[in-house]
């Protein structure tokens, strides 16, 4: 532990003789190893660290970090503890001080949408560690920067807010290097009152600056704008519209499908080709975010562009899910006045003529316009060019009946999540797209897990259902005729795991090869493709180890016949298992062993 850490600890006041060093400093039990620093925050949501001493001391801390009040209600400590006024200052404390250690730059990222998703985009430019989901607040963002690794080519801290001062806070703990302002919207107004206070919560981050630091914010948004230009150090700036003034700029869309999309960009006075695995219009200026602070630190923009290519985002985040012919976008994970116009917006240029609908829960912590901005977005979605619009929640049953006013023949309220759900599975036919949105307090999520349910193939009905029409090609297209090779390896893998397989899709198919930016040689040309759903971690270890020592027995016998051998493929996500084979092919690099090592460098 630096110097630094063990010298604040050894200014607070102590009860027993705690240790001088500790292996790590962790805020939940489950954390703990032996020689942790054990500290008790308060204020998690339905956490208090105070009533897990002694588990943290069964799971081998050397001591604890509790507060000063604490004590006469605690009586007898398990370990020897330090005392603080408040955990969470300290908390804050210890984190600054371990930033201060960091060789390497540090970036923060705020906004009202988009910090998640621009994180990961530039965690995956710079190869670079970031924050771990959502941990945004004033215990997430000092718990990144306290496991952040001793060497890396920089690190990467989201910051989140709803009262003002956290933002402020924050910044003074990260002190970045490059600090990135994505957008100030109508959010958390409950706390933050208007959209000036937004603004000035969001703008507070560029305080946090060293006299040396970068400020980075979005040409197009005039509150960022105004915000960044109070920094007097040196400023980039990126747009999504093109704006020539912008140091990155999207210039023009060349694609924009269910399987991603594609611009071009400028990147200070270069051009290149931007790709990525998840579409949406919103996507395309947070990846203009993180390439402007690729740009800030001088690192390779090429090789940025190329690792952003493959990035799947967090579910709930306008994730693509298709299922029996539809696409499902899940963007579940919040939601506000600004987020949903985009995420339509989206939705329409993904549809490319096939009906959209939109099904929305409520807005939360709109503070006290929340219903004339509900009723505001029903009207624009009434214009907007939906085949549909289905909600739930008293608030955006407004949105639903100002969208039947203004026109929208299909638009409905359901009085529950279950309804909305039931109703959706029957109304949204196979071809279509249907866009999931809410706030997290909306629970949309459940929405969009009754749907995967609904249109998921029938576990009773056995490994054999995929022979059913239902079943398309990831990209749509309907190109989905199972090769019979394909079909006894996957019948000898239900044997294997014990139980059926639920297959989503279905894909041998040059559109979707060409889409993906995939080889003209391709398993997805000629061979055959299978997404499984799968989210239990004990079944996908069967399903992954299962199939490898059946194409592997299959290769042994192709091999010993002097036969083309089966090539190897196997992508994870969150809850499905991705296969490919070709059987048709000549040897592929992914199967042979040697040319697999060469081909990793």
């Amino acid at each position: 532990m630096p110097a630094p850490l063990r010298d604040y600890l050894a200014g607070l006041e102590s009860v027993g003789t705690p240790a001088s060093d500790f292996a790590s400093i962790v805020a939940v039990p489950e954390q703990v190893v032996a020689g942790s620093l054990f500290v008790a925050l308060r204020e998690l949501p339905a956490y208090d660290g105070h009533q897990h001493l002694d588990e943290a001391a069964q799971r081998g801390a050397a001591a604890l970090l509790i507060e000063q009040r604490e004590l006469e209600l605690l009586g007898e400590l398990p370990l020897p503890a330090y005392l603080s006024a408040s955990t969470t200052t300290a908390w804050g404390a210890l984190a600054r001080l371990r930033r201060q250690q960091l060789p390497y730059p540090i970036v923060a990222i705020t906004g009202s949408a988009g910090k998640t998703s621009t994180k990961e985009l530039l965690a995956a430019a710079l190869t670079a560690p970031c924050t771990e989901g959502n941990r945004n607040n004033l215990h997430g963002a000092p718990y990144t920067l306290l496991h952040l690794p001793p060497q890396a080519t920089a690190g990467i801290v989201e910051l989140g807010t709803s009262l003002p001062g956290e933002i402020g806070r924050l910044a003074q703990i990260a002190q970045p290097d490059v600090a990135l302002l994505t957008n100030v919207g109508p959010t958390h107004l409950a706390g933050l009152g208007d959209l000036d206070g937004v603004e000035r919560e969001k703008g507070a981050l560029f305080d946090g600056l060293a006299a040396a630091g970068i400020a980075v914010g979005n040409h197009d948004d005039a509150r960022v704008m105004r915000q960044l230009q109070r920094w007097g150090g040196r400023r980039l700036s990126f747009s999504a519209e093109g704006a020539a003034e912008a140091d990155v700029a999207v210039e023009e869309l060349l694609e924009l499908s269910p399987a991603g999309s594609r611009a071009r960009v400028r990147v200070g006075k270069e051009r290149h080709e931007l790709r990525l695995a998840t579409p949406g219009l919103h996507l395309l200026a947070n990846a203009a975010a993180a390439l402007t602070v690729v740009l800030a630190l001088e690192a390779d923009v090429e090789a940025a562009i190329s690792r952003m290519a493959d990035v799947r985002l967090p579910p709930g985040r306008f994730q693509v899910l298709r299922l029996g012919g539809r696409v499902l976008i899940d963007d579940s994970y919040n939601s506000n006045p600004q987020a949903v116009r985009s995420a339509v917006q989206s939705l329409r240029g993904m549809a490319d003529g096939a009906p959209a609908h939109v099904c929305l829960g409520d807005m939360a912590e709109l503070g006290a316009g929340e219903l004339a901005m509900h009723r505001a977005l029903g009207a624009w979605l009434a214009a907007s060019g939906i085949a549909s619009l289905h909600s739930c929640g008293p608030l955006m049953a407004h949105a639903v009946a100002e969208a039947a006013a203004a026109g929208l023949a299909d638009a409905q309220a359901w009085p529950d999540r279950g309804a909305l759900a039931e109703a959706l599975a029957e109304r949204v036919p196979p071809g279509a797209l249907l866009l999931v949105k809410g706030s997290r307090s909306a629970g949309m999520e459940q929405v969009v897990a009754a749907l995967r349910r609904s249109w998921a193939p029938d576990p009773e009905a056995g490994s054999r259902w995929f022979s059913r029409a239902e079943i398309s090609c990831q990209c749509g297209c309907g190109y989905c005729v199972p090769r019979p090779e394909f079909l006894e390896l996957l019948d000898a893998l239900r044997e294997q795991v014990g139980q059926p397989l639920l297959v989503s899709s279905f894909c041998r198919c040059p559109t979707h090869n060409r889409r993906v930016g995939g080889i003209p040689e391709s398993a997805h040309v000629k061979g055959m493709a299978v997404d499984l759903f799968c989210s239990d971690d004990q079944l996908r270890l069967k399903l992954v180890g299962g199939w490898f020592r059946l194409v592997h027995a299959r290769n042994s016998a192709r091999a010993a016949a002097g036969q083309a051998l089966i090539p190897l493929r196997v992508e994870l996500g969150y809850d499905y298992v991705h296969f490919d084979i070709d059987p048709d092919q000549a040897e592929m690099l992914f199967y042979n062993v040697e040319n697999f090592r060469a081909y990793l460098g």
